[in-house]
């Protein structure tokens, strides 16, 4: 004997009660939409966006200012110090400070990504300097959140971003901005490739090899060397091309043979 398949059927009752939950839901939704859109226009006049602030256009400005500046000077700090900041650890220096490469025929030049490192830490030392914590703007009421920049060393550009947060307030006028970028024209990627290149050949060689500046020639690169009786010499990639504070790019090294 086969025995049927009984399906239940929901009572009239639990589909009421169903419908009812769904549109307690839907009661909700439309009471905390209600609320957001009331709040928002009660409280609109004293929000609003830097972009769209008039009034925190002078404290945007300044900053990117400072930036622009910090930067540009920030490059031509650790350009001659071997593309070192100063303030951090460097493998070897002569009695003038200057940051040996080839010493005892080892290679002690930086990477490219140590560079964007040691810029990114001499311009936060730096910015400050220039803002002076906006005691300029007395009439402003600004609170700061925590610098925090990277780098990117390109052949023809050099671009930073800043991570600064800021909350700038003017009478009953709220505004936050977060994010400052930097471009400059300039080939420290093209410099910093010739002089790389340059030492690069020279961890097998143990004297001054002139055919290793092919790279820095090809690219129009001038190349100024002193040398001393002790077997040093220091050495200036200059590029006429690029122009920071209106002088050219200077890469500062030395070796020691």
């Amino acid at each position: 004997m086969n025995k049927g398949v009984i399906s239940k059927i929901p009572s009239p009752n639990f589909l009421s009660e169903n419908r009812r939950g769904q549109v307690t839901i839907f009661i909700i939704i439309a009471i905390i939409l209600v609320a957001a859109f009331s709040l928002y226009f009660i409280f609109k006049d004293k929000i609003s966006v830097l972009s769209e602030d008039p009034t925190s256009e002078p404290i945007i400005n300044f900053v990117q200012e400072c930036i622009d500046q910090t930067f540009e000077d920030s490059l031509i700090a650790v350009a001659k110090q071997g593309g070192y900041s100063g303030y951090n650890y460097i493998e070897k220096t002569n009695e003038e400070g200057i940051t040996y490469y080839i010493l005892e025929g080892k290679n002690y030049a930086p990477s490219k990504k140590r560079v964007e490192t040691e810029i990114s830490e001499y311009f936060e030392r730096k910015f400050f300097l220039c803002t002076q914590h906006f005691t300029d703007f007395s009439d402003y009421q600004i609170k700061e959140g925590f610098l925090e920049t990277s780098i990117n060393i390109g052949d023809e550009k050099a671009k930073l971003r800043a991570d600064y947060p800021l909350t700038i307030t003017k009478g009953d006028k709220t505004s936050r901005v977060e994010n400052f970028e930097s471009e400059i024209n300039v080939r420290l990627g093209v410099v910093y490739k010739a002089v790389n290149d340059f030492v690069f050949q020279h961890e097998s060689t143990e004297n001054l090899c002139l055919s290793c500046l092919n790279l820095a020639i090809e690219e129009d690169i001038f190349v100024d060397m002193k040398t001393s009786y002790e077997g040093e010499v220091v050495f200036t990639f200059r590029d006429d091309y690029s122009k920071l504070n209106k002088e050219p790019l200077e890469w500062v090294f030395a070796n020691k043979y």
